[in-house]
């Protein structure tokens, strides 16, 4: 199920950060459960705030590597989700720093949500 703000990811979209492309903007208002990953690869979920449909959102930067950098979603399924984020709160669970940025209980409400759906 699509709905008019999240219509126009269809598939996988990417955005080249060195030619100057962008994810669609509705991804700015999506929902953001964090991310798991490092500086070079990092793995967000995300959801849209009308439809509900989840999307992973991978950004990396392989520029030391002489490589791209850029950003990239895709509409994902709840089971899938569920993995992702259940590498989001390992992640969140292993950093202080995290555990001061994102909201962990909602966090992981929303992975138990998506257990019980995926069940």
């Amino acid at each position: 199920m699509t709905c008019k703000k999240c219509s126009e990811i269809q598939g996988l979209v990417e955005a080249d950060v060195f030619a100057k492309e962008l994810l669609p903007t509705c991804v700015e208002s999506f929902e953001d459960f964090g991310y798991y990953g490092d500086d070079l690869d990092s793995y967000r979920l995300r959801k849209c705030p009308e439809c509900k449909e989840y999307f992973e959102q991978h950004d990396w930067d392989h520029f030391e590597e002489g490589g791209a950098v850029g950003s990239s979603i895709r509409r994902i399924g709840k089971t899938e989700a569920a993995v992702l984020l259940q590498k989001v709160v390992e992640k969140i669970e292993s950093a202080q720093w995290l555990k001061d940025r994102y909201d962990l209980q909602k966090i992981k409400a929303e992975l138990a949500r998506l257990q019980s759906d995926s069940a």
